[in-house]
């Protein structure tokens, strides 16, 4: 956000706030979706940009999620032993990244997903179902965390974008105009 925009950390987290409690609630991209549009549009990014880019990010972009099941499986490597090389890193990150793309916006997908990320390890059947159980213990407080990572995402990605396009009212988001550069 820093890098890519002169939108204010603070005053976009603070704009979402609302948003981010529902989706930990919730652990859903998509119940949490009209309340996030209704924030950031309260808050001065264009309906035009937040009723593009959040839909879009709710279906496609699950970075919480992405992240969720490379440190997973990374874990159970690391209980199960097996060396992680750092191709494996890269091969569990792409795969994870690909199923979190196909991941739907409701609570367990990700759960589902990972058992593509899990098969590329080359673990026993024993060790596939008996890490799937762990992580199915651990996976609705993973989930509350992650749906909140995605929608998060999601809001940066629509200040950036509201930002470059001039679709952003500094003025409702901070109280005051900002000096662009």
């Amino acid at each position: 956000l820093k890098v890519f925009s002169k939108v204010p950390v603070a005053q976009l987290y603070n704009a979402i706030t609302e948003a981010t409690m529902v989706a930990f609630g919730t652990a859903s991209s998509s119940a949490t979706l009209p309340l996030t549009i209704t924030c950031l549009e309260k808050h001065g990014i264009s309906n035009k940009v937040s009723s593009f880019v959040l839909p879009l990010g709710a279906t496609l972009s699950m970075d919480g999620t992405a992240m969720a099941q490379t440190i997973a499986v990374l874990f159970l490597a690391q209980a199960y032993g097996i060396e992680t090389t750092p191709l494996l890193v890269v091969q569990i990150a792409f795969l994870a990244v690909v199923a979190s793309s196909t991941c739907a916006g409701i609570p367990g997908a990700g759960l589902i997903t990972i058992a593509l990320v899990l098969n590329s390890m080359g673990l026993t059947p024993e060790q596939l179902v008996t890490g799937f159980a762990f992580l199915f213990a651990l996976d609705r407080l993973m989930d509350m965390f992650r749906t909140t990572v995605n929608v998060t995402s999601d809001a940066v990605v629509a200040a950036i974008i509201a930002d470059n396009e001039n679709e952003l009212d500094y003025e409702l988001l901070c109280g005051k105009p900002i000096e662009k550069a």
